[in-house]
């Protein structure tokens, strides 16, 4: 499994057409609601916000909500 924490990785992977691949070497691609937020919500013009959301409809992508933000801070600093 591979968590993608930062919106700007996920959409590079976007943008070369790697979303796919990455659940192939990976296992599960899984992403923050945050992120899902960041890349798809506010940004629905962009071809790549249309790939990650179709990523995420397709399954290459998972969507969890974070339940420990104060964990998720801890892991980043270190």
């Amino acid at each position: 499994m591979i968590v993608i924490e930062d919106s700007m990785v996920l959409i590079f992977l976007a943008k070369l057409d790697l979303i796919k691949e990455t659940k192939s070497m990976f296992g599960n691609v899984v992403i923050a609601e945050e992120v899902e937020r960041e890349t798809i919500l506010d940004t629905r013009l962009y071809p790549d916000a249309i790939r990650i959301e179709e990523s995420i409809d397709k399954g290459f992508v998972e969507v969890k909500k974070v339940k420990n933000g104060k964990k998720v801070n801890e892991i980043m600093k270190s």
